[in-house]
């Protein structure tokens, strides 16, 4: 009986010192880029509450994704060829509103300027 009592009490200290929380994993949003750095989605809508991404991928070429502004934590981005990258959450910092960015093929040098809105 005493090591019950001594357990449900070491528990009650426990959830007093540190409670439970809820944490929120945002969305990992796609954007496939094909050749010549044509995306299949323009136009991203991200939560900034919830610290969505973008997760950029090229079935071909090596490609850099650059913002003048960033709602992220960095500004350029590289996609192996074949391969895939992450944003990361946007910033909980990042104002909201429209963000265009320029993806360069790293081969050609061609490119297209895509958006994300952070809403």
């Amino acid at each position: 009986m005493t090591k019950i009592i001594f357990c449900a009490l070491s528990l009650l200290i426990l959830l007093a010192l540190k409670p439970t929380s809820q944490v929120f994993a945002g969305q990992a949003l796609p954007v496939h880029i094909r050749q010549g750095g044509d995306v299949d989605n323009e136009e991203v809508n991200l939560s900034r509450s919830a610290g969505d991404e973008v997760v950029w991928s090229s079935a071909g070429d090596e490609f850099t994704i650059s913002f003048q502004i960033s709602p992220f934590a960095a500004s350029s981005f590289h996609v192996p060829a074949g391969g895939s990258i992450s944003s990361g959450p946007v910033r909980s910092n990042a104002a909201l509103g429209h963000y265009q960015y320029f993806i360069s093929d790293d081969s050609s040098g061609n490119g297209g300027d895509p958006g994300v809105n952070i809403k």
